[in-house]
């Protein structure tokens, strides 16, 4: 064998989309290296056309060549989803296609998120331009098929069918699904350990088979427009390209076959195939475009087995395998170009890392050179990387991307059955719930793309400058917390929920519950001194009016000001006994601090990251708090937003928008259905059974606030699908004026409370409740003590909520602030201003923390 080459070298083999890639990303990044193609061309037309979605755009716009690119593609501007009509082939009978659901627009969101829109062109013009932004063309050399791989510590050597011989120090192998590379590596693996490739063995397989053709233009398919056809065991993805018609037939075969046994296809296979599917509806304006419409107009087509599988081992020693050879998915979803394109970037990020130290370092690998902070030394001073330092490169850049690309090769390939309807399950979530979750589904494909690898050498894409969804390797697929490490953080909350349901649910009703049959029975209230009657008819419907009774006489006590401070008289009038009663002050403050309550709690319903959550349901926890108490409530739900609602759901910032139709009408909402009666049930001249009419009438309050919710937004325009792209801050006028205003009431009312209540602030809010075994003599006594510990649950229980929510911003990276700041502002706020000023002030903090950009890398 000759001596190593002094050159640090890389050897590629295959020259399709990866080898091109690696061709362009390795020459940029100062590799030596040489791409070897079996193909005498650089790029056939073989019919086959592809999709770039924005993970794929930014690496061309990294490599210069996305302006070429965007050039000669199409970016869809509607989608379309039917069940494909399945003609009479086969003897079934005729059936028409049916439109699912069309929608438009994702694409202006992807651009907006990702700074990338998703375009389908021909992958042979990717091909060459690829090829074209290649500056020394000599190193691509076509013709040369690799025969055989020596491998060993010092250098790798390829030899090829015309007697050439390769030698390097670097062997990828981006020879695609069939690869032969991966073939020699999994020898060289089985002679180290011959039960290692045992999974990887079974791992590829064949399931489906693509009859694909780029047809001249298909009346029915107009221009930037996409269909998808869904049908049992078929379906169809058809886009309007520029004076063209790209399309796929997908079929399912009749079982899985594994290598050795992979179909392989003639054009007479695609001949007939097309002849049976002749007439399969897939769409179009009219729906009644058919294969036989595209198949007779097409200008290239055939028919190939689309391999799906994963493979655990790509890298031994000096040999790595990248793109296809590494994995491959099926086509639906278009993924398959992108991932080998991510997998260039990771594996020339790993070589280029390999020689450059830390210092910036570098060896000049066209000569006789290494330049060092400035100063020039002896390229001897430096050796080329060692077999163990290639190695671990190698084994870096698999580490680093087998997770995601598992991922991202598992979700296509469901993809694809969901498509064809492989199980019930799959038909039913494709025609029935999928239509009605497309920013769900938006939302997941952002997660396989924020992800994404870049080419860490070369300077930033321009395209992803002001995009609102960052790229960052820390957020998306495979990144997500565990729900049971979030349930384990929250588990205070359930703490909170147990104690809050022992005390007011199983403790405090066997005591007053007396009492309040006592007061039923008398039809007064008293406090020990002073009584007050109660109004027992309001509708005249006794029914209702019973249900709510109970509700009524509980708050009766704080209404009519029973229990205060000093009194010893009598009362004999119908009006409030005392304004100032320590009972009163503390549910006057309570419901006031109530209120923030409502609004943070309608803001998350309304907000686009909480879709298909418990926030959405806020009116359903506040009902149920008016029987058990918010302090029982309260914890649930917070609970559940903490445990389902990360804040990594808000990296993408117009999920953090509150669309403007809501916004706008949350807080007349809380006015009219919250704020008005509740300040009518404690006026401080009316008589008490005009308090205890509008008490009745408040109880079922949140009915009230999701009926008028309901209507004022239906009054305003819907503008949630352009705000999302170009006024995503839009909202934030309408929440910081509602977080101020809520702010301001709590603030108001807790320091009017500290200064007019004739009796110290710790008797008004705490005395008494560690006390538990105290027996009550008066309903007021026990009603008094009931509020009491609603209120120290609810916000206690909130503020373990808050907590936990700016550990999620602090962990992000997203808030600096520190924990001793953090906890000095929030205890300050609810000690001075209260609890309710304490959990709005806080919440508007992250609101604002949240409109920040996310962190991009």
């Amino acid at each position: 064998m000759a001596p190593p080459s002094p050159e640090f070298k890389v050897i590629v083999v295959g020259g399709g989309i990866t080898g091109l890639a690696l061709a362009c990303s390795l020459e940029r990044a100062g590799i030596a290296y040489v791409v070897l193609e079996s193909r005498d061309e650089v790029a056939p037309q073989v019919g086959a056309s592809i999709a770039i979605l924005p993970n794929g755009m930014r690496l061309l716009d990294q490599l210069g060549i996305l302006d070429k690119v965007r050039a000669g593609a199409i970016k869809y501007e509607t989608e379309t989803l039917w069940t494909g009509g399945n003609g009479s082939e086969k003897g079934r009978k005729p059936k028409r296609a049916r439109v699912i659901h069309s929608m438009s627009g994702e694409n202006d969101v992807l651009i907006a998120r990702h700074g990338y829109e998703a375009i389908f062109f021909e992958r042979q013009e990717l091909q060459q331009e690829l090829y074209n932004a290649i500056i020394d063309k000599s190193k691509f050399l076509t013709g040369r098929k690799v025969t055989s791989v020596e491998h060993s510590d010092e250098e790798v050597e390829v030899k090829c069918d015309n007697g050439e011989v390769y030698r390097g120090d670097v062997l990828l192998g981006a020879d695609g699904t069939h690869s032969f590379v991966r073939s020699e590596m999994r020898k060289l693996i089985d002679k180290k350990d011959d039960k290692l490739l045992k999974d990887d063995k079974k791992s590829q397989f064949v399931e489906y088979s693509c009859l694909y053709g780029i047809s001249t233009p298909t009346p029915g398919i107009e221009t930037a427009t996409m269909h998808r056809a869904y049908n049992r065991g078929l379906s169809c993805l058809t886009v309007g390209g520029v004076n063209v018609t790209y399309w796929f037939l997908y079929k399912r075969l009749d079982k899985k076959y594994y290598p050795p046994n992979i179909p392989r296809y003639t054009q007479a296979d695609a001949d007939a195939q097309a002849a049976e599917y002749m007439d399969f509806v897939v769409g179009g304006t009219d729906g009644k475009v058919t294969i036989g419409d595209m198949w007779k107009r097409k200008k290239v087509g055939g028919l190939q087995a689309m391999d799906e599988g994963h493979n655990d081992h790509w890298t031994f020693g000096r040999i790595a395998c990248v793109g296809d050879s590494a994995h491959k998915v099926t086509a639906n979803a278009g993924t398959g170009g992108n991932l080998c394109l991510e997998g260039v970037a990771a594996v020339t990020n790993s070589l280029y890392k390999l020689l450059h130290d830390q210092n910036g370092s570098f060896l000049r690998q066209n000569g006789s050179a290494k330049r060092q902070n400035g100063s020039m030394k002896d390229k001897s001073s430096k050796q080329k990387p060692d077999f163990k330092a290639v190695e671990a490169a190698l084994k870096a850049y698999h580490d680093g991307r087998k997770v995601r690309a598992k991922e991202q090769v598992n979700k296509a390939n469901e993809f694809t059955r969901i498509e064809d309807f492989y199980t019930l399950k799959d038909e039913m979530f494709a025609k029935y719930f999928a239509p009605y979750i497309r920013d769900l589904l938006v939302d997941l494909f952002s997660d396989g793309v924020v992800g994404a690898t870049k080419f860490d050498f070369l300077p930033p894409p321009k395209g992803e400058s002001g995009a609102n969804m960052p790229y960052n390797p820390k957020y998306g697929i495979t990144k997500e917390e565990a729900l049971w490490k979030r349930a384990f953080f929250a588990l205070p909350l359930l703490g909170v929920f147990y104690i809050a349901w022992q005390v007011l649910v199983l403790g405090m009703p066997e005591k007053s519950g007396p009492l309040m049959v006592e007061s039923f029975s008398e039809g007064r209230i008293k406090d020990g001194v002073s009584s007050v009657s109660l109004k027992t008819v309001f509708t005249g419907k006794q029914a209702l009016d019973n249900f709510l009774l109970p509700f009524v006489a509980a708050f009766t006590p704080s209404m009519a000001g029973l229990g205060g401070a000093g009194l010893r008289v009598k009362n004999l009038g119908d009006g409030v006994v005392d304004l100032h009663a320590p009972h009163r002050m503390q549910v006057i403050s309570f419901l006031t601090d109530y209120l923030g309550f409502n609004a943070i709690w309608m803001i998350e319903s309304c907000r686009r990251g909480t879709l298909f959550t418990f926030a959405r349901l806020p009116n359903i926890f506040l009902l149920l708090a008016q029987p058990f108490g918010i302090g029982v409530i309260g914890p649930i739900y917070f609970f559940f937003h903490y445990v389902l609602i990360p804040s990594t759901k808000f990296h993408a910032a117009d999920n953090r928008h509150v669309p403007m139709h809501l916004v706008k009408t949350i807080l007349p909402t809380l006015v009219l259905g919250y704020a008005v009666p509740t300040i009518a049930i404690y006026w401080p001249t009316s008589r008490i059974s005009t308090l205890q009419t509008w008490n009745f009438i408040w109880q079922p309050f949140p009915i009230y606030l999701s009926i008028l919710h309901g209507i004022f937004s239906r009054l305003l325009p819907n503008t949630e699908r352009i705000d999302r792209i170009t006024n995503i801050k839009g909202d934030l006028f309408y929440l910081r004026l509602i977080y101020l205003i809520t702010f301001l009431l709590s603030s108001m009312t807790w320091i009017y409370t500290i200064f007019a209540s004739p009796t110290p602030i710790y008797q008004v809010f705490i005395s008494g409740i560690m006390n538990t075994g105290a027996n009550f003599t008066t309903l007021e006594e026990g009603m008094r003590m009931f509020l009491k510990y609603d209120e120290i649950f609810s916000f206690g229980s909130a503020a373990i909520w808050v907590l936990l929510c700016f550990g999620d911003l602090k962990r992000e990276g997203r808030l600096t602030a520190s924990w001793g700041k953090v906890l000095l502002v929030f205890g300050g706020m609810s000690l001075g201003l209260g609890p309710g000023a304490g959990l709005v002030g806080m919440w508007w903090w992250r609101e604002n923390v949240l409109a920040r950009p996310g962190l991009g890398v």
